[in-house]
C-alpha cells in the first residue's frame, strides 16, 4: 500500500528534530557538498517548485544516451521504459503542463541493462546513492527488485517521495513505517543513515552514479564501512560516471574504494566494482606527447610491477573481465525510429527541459563533440595491456 506524499513542512520537521540528535561531524560530512559549491539549489520552500526536478542533471544527454545503448533496446527494456513513462505522466500531470523525462530516463538505461544482463530474472536489493530525479529506481522497481534509496538533498528527496508514489514506496524518514516491507522502493533520509546505530538490511548491488566524486571524503568512507556490513563477497558496485570533481578527485574515489576492499572488474560503458580479485585485463592508455604525467605514469607502472602500488593510481585505465561481456551486451528488438517514438521526440531535439536551452545557448555538450573527442583521443594514444 502506499503512504501519504511527504510534505515540504514534513520533512524539514523531521529533518530538524534530527539535528537534536545528530553530532557536529555527521552533520557536515552528509551536507549536501557539490551543490553548496555550485548554488545549485538543493531545498524548495513551496511544491510548485518540484516541476524544476523532472529531468536534471543530464541535460541534452539523449542523443548520447542512445549512442551509448547502441541505439537499441530489448523488448524487456522497452516494455520496463513504456510501463516507467506512463506512470511518470501520471505524476507529472500534477506538476506541470510541461513533462520532462528523455535525458534523464534514457541516461539510466545503460545501469539498468547492466544490472539484468549480469542477474538475469533474480530478484535483488539494490542499494542507490543519490536517485536525483528518480528513473533508475522507477525501472527497477518495475522489473520487481528491491531498491534502498539513500539522498541527502531536501528538494530531490522530496521529489522522489512524489514521483515513487507511482511505483509503491515505504518512506523511512517516518519512524512508524520503516517497519513496513509491501513496497520495492525504501527511502531512506540521510539522518536516519548518518545514525552510528543505523543498520541496514542485505542488499546485493550498489549504485552510485554521478555520486561519489560529489561526496566528502568522511561521508565516503562512513557509507563504504556500512556497507561492507551488509553485503557479501558477491557483492557489486556499479556506476555510468563518477560525478563532477568539487569536492574530491576521481583518484581519490577510487582510491577509496580499492582501500574499503572493491575491485574493478570494468570501465566498458558502465564502470563495475566487486568484492572479489577476480581475473581481469587491464589496458593502461598513454598519451603520446611526452610530459611531467608521462614521467609520472612511468614511475608509477615501476611501482605497479615491483607490487608497491595498485592499479587504481594510474591517470586512465581501461578494464576487462569476464563481466564486461556480459553487462555490456547491447540489443536491437527496437529501431532508432521506435525509440524515438516510445520518448515522443524527434533526434533527439524536442522537447528540451529550460536547462537544456539554457544549456544550449552558454555552449552545451552535443553528440557530435562527443564522437569528434573519442576520435581525437585514440589518435593520440596507445595502449599498455597488463594481466590483471
Amino acid at each position: 500500500m502506499n503512504m501519504k506524499k511527504l510534505t515540504i513542512q514534513e520533512y524539514n520537521t523531521l529533518e530538524q528534530k534530527s539535528l537534536i540528535d545528530t553530532s557536529n561531524f555527521l552533520i557536515e560530512a552528509f551536507a549536501p557538498a557539490g551543490f553548496q559549491i555550485t548554488n545549485y539549489p538543493d531545498r524548495i520552500y513551496h511544491e510548485n517548485e518540484l516541476w524544476r526536478y523532472m529531468d536534471v542533471m543530464q541535460e541534452n544527454s539523449y542523443m548520447m544516451n542512445l549512442y551509448n545503448l547502441n541505439h537499441g533496446l530489448s523488448q524487456f527494456e522497452y516494455d520496463i521504459t513504456k510501463k516507467v513513462i506512463l506512470k511518470f505522466k501520471h505524476f507529472g500531470k500534477t506538476l506541470s503542463e510541461k513533462l520532462y523525462f528523455k535525458s534523464g530516463l534514457s541516461k539510466q538505461l545503460l545501469i539498468f541493462r547492466a544490472i539484468n544482463n549480469i542477474f538475469g530474472e533474480k530478484k535483488i536489493n539494490i542499494f542507490e546513492l543519490g536517485p536525483g530525479s528518480g528513473f533508475l529506481t522507477a525501472l527497477l522497481a518495475t522489473a520487481g527488485h528491491k531498491i534502498y534509496c539513500l539522498d541527502n538533498s531536501q528538494a530531490f528527496y522530496i521529489y522522489q517521495n512524489h514521483f515513487w508514489q507511482e511505483f509503491g514506496i515505504n518512506e523511512w524518514a517516518r519512524g512508524e513505517e520503516r517497519y513496513e516491507d509491501n513496497n520495492n522502493i525504501i527511502h531512506i533520509p540521510w539522518w536516519l543513515w548518518a545514525n552510528t546505530e543505523f543498520e541496514m538490511p542485505k542488499i546485493d548491488v550498489i549504485v552510485a552514479n554521478a555520486v561519489l566524486n560529489e561526496m566528502k571524503s568522511d561521508a565516503l568512507k562512513y557509507t563504504l564501512s556500512k556497507i561492507n556490513n551488509t553485503i557479501d563477497e558477491n557483492g557489486m558496485l556499479l556506476y555510468a560516471q563518477a560525478g563532477e570533481q568539487f569536492v574530491s578527485k576521481y583518484e581519490n574515489s577510487k582510491g577509496a574504494l580499492y582501500s574499503y576492499g572493491w575491485f574493478l572488474h570494468n570501465t566498458k560503458d558502465v564502470h563495475i566494482y566487486s568484492r572479489k580479485d577476480m581475473q581481469r585485463k587491464i589496458s593502461l592508455t598513454i598519451n603520446k606527447k611526452f610530459d611531467l604525467q608521462q614521467l609520472r605514469f612511468w614511475f608509477n607502472l615501476l611501482k605497479y610491477y615491483t607490487g608497491k602500488a595498485p592499479f587504481y593510481i594510474f591517470h586512465e585505465i581501461e578494464v576487462e573481465s569476464d563481466l564486461t561481456e556480459v553487462c555490456c551486451k547491447h540489443y536491437n528488438d527496437f529501431s532508432i525510429d521506435e525509440i524515438h517514438k516510445l520518448f515522443e521526440t524527434k533526434d533527439g531535439v524536442d522537447p528540451r527541459t529550460p536547462d537544456e536551452k539554457f544549456c544550449e545557448l552558454v555552449g552545451t555538450f552535443d553528440l557530435e563533440r562527443f564522437r569528434q573527442k573519442i576520435k581525437y583521443r585514440e589518435r593520440r594514444k596507445f595502449k599498455i595491456r597488463l594481466s590483471g
